[in-house]
């Protein structure tokens, strides 16, 4: 507590003092914004909490709607700051009344919509450490009488670890429906290979764009090893109160898909941590599922990301060697990634679970019968395991490489093959994209 009361009057200082944003805001006629700056810094320099709390909603509010006009890159930078300095502002106020799980939803906000720029990045870092280190000292009593509660029970759930299939009982009621009996490979076999030295990596696979699963490169990491991602408490001790984006529904092509902030707890209790879901969501196919997809988890909780290791081989670039872009794909058995290709070489690494993809190259494109818009034109009309013959002839015509991706593999991706993914198990990879 004490390093928090430390925190929060390092920031009631520093916020007077934050660089002015009046010249960029004027850039994209933000006068309006101006004005609620100067008053969002007016009431931190007084240390008026409540006018400091009215401000930073009114800023945090004008900022969201901003940032969500047009496409997302070609969002003025400035907005983003704007919503750093309110997103920042608001957690102070919300932390001052003790409401740390709301303080620590606006910091994970300020970290997934605000500013990358590091001085914001690593102030909200900072700030959310502190407010986890108090969030556990408040609750330590409670976890200690709720852990008494459980041992004069008669019923213990036990530790939460994900396992193959066979490892899990069975439990009454709905289950999701069975895989298809055609859920083994049915394509060209994707080559496998040990660990590879990286000029053999280089020369047989990357540079003549070929596909292949690599084994053996990942045995040292933690999620692995110490520090299991199958453990689901590990998880949620990681990143159990963070605020997360999760996609809902079969698919980003269905109608019915869309995106839903909740904390991780919650996200696993409700999509990961059964197998059971309700009958509605059976009879609707997929529409009951989560999944936690394409997210840049690891720059948000720094702890995931000691769990694991950028490949070597993601030092081998033939572009202008652009950053290295790594994200999670986090969910329950069942989720699909439809076909479609990515500009980037791409490390697929499987830490939990197994998932099926299915790969086509990139001169078969005219096969898969691509979306015409500006937003899905690298993603295919097409459902690749239960195509419209019909309606997409020429589908059935190209041929395609596929595996099943195993915890401990990774499948390296070409840019522009295009790639279908679902997963067999709850599962949890991690994609290393590079140029």
């Amino acid at each position: 507590m004490e390093n928090l009361q430390t925190l929060l009057d390092t920031e009631w200082a520093g916020f007077p003092l934050q660089v002015s944003l009046d010249e960029d805001l004027a850039s994209v006629g933000g006068f309006a914004c101006s004005r609620m700056l100067a008053d969002a810094s007016r009431a931190a320099s007084e240390r008026d909490v409540a006018a400091s709390a009215a401000a930073s909603e009114e800023l945090v509010e004008y900022a969201w709607e901003r940032l969500h006009h047009g496409y997302w890159k070609d969002v003025p930078m400035v907005w983003r700051e704007v919503f750093s300095f309110g997103a920042l502002l608001k957690a102070l106020t919300e932390a001052c009344r003790r409401d740390y799980g709301a303080a620590m939803k606006t910091l994970d906000l300020a970290l997934l919509m605000g500013s990358p720029k590091p001085e914001w990045q690593e102030r909200a870092q900072a700030f959310i450490a502190a407010l986890s280190a108090a969030v556990s000292a408040d609750s330590k009593a409670s976890l200690l009488a709720s852990a008494a509660f459980a041992n004069e029970s008669d019923e213990s759930e036990g530790p939460a670890t994900i396992g193959p299939p066979e490892q899990l009982e069975d439990e009454p009621g709905p289950k999701r429906p069975k895989l298809a009996a055609d859920d083994e490979p049915l394509g060209v076999a994707v080559p496998r290979v040990s660990a590879p030295s990286m000029e053999q990596f280089y020369r047989a696979y990357m540079k003549p764009q070929r596909p292949v699963v690599i084994t053996d490169a990942m045995k040292h990491w933690p999620a692995l090893n110490e520090h299991p991602w199958a453990d689901l408490d590990y998880l949620k001790r990681c990143a159990g109160l963070r605020t997360v984006p999760i996609e809902i529904g079969s698919h980003y092509l269905d109608d019915n898909w869309s995106q839903k902030l909740m904390t991780f707890n919650e996200f696993v209790d409700s999509y990961v941590r059964t197998e059971r879901v309700d009958s509605a969501a059976v009879s609707t196919g997929r529409a009951g599922i989560g999944y936690l997809a394409q997210t840049p988890l690891f720059d948000q909780i720094p702890q995931l990301r000691d769990d694991i290791s950028t490949p070597l081989y993601c030092s081998l670039t033939e572009g202008p060697g652009e950053d290295l872009i790594t994200n999670a794909w986090f969910g329950p058995k069942g989720t699909i990634s439809p076909l479609h290709y990515d500009p980037y070489h791409n490390l697929l690494s499987q830490v939990v679970g197994e998932k099926y993809v299915r790969l086509y190259a990139p001169e078969f494109s005219d096969n898969l019968y691509p979306h015409t818009g500006k937003m899905l034109f690298n993603s295919s009309q097409v459902d690749a395991e239960n195509p419209d013959r019909e309606k997409f002839p020429l589908f059935s015509q190209a041929p395609y490489f596929d595996c099943v991706l195993r915890s401990g593999e990774m499948l390296y991706i070409p840019p522009k093959w295009w790639h279908y993914v679902r997963s067999r198990t709850v599962s949890f990879s991690v994609s290393f994209w590079w140029m």
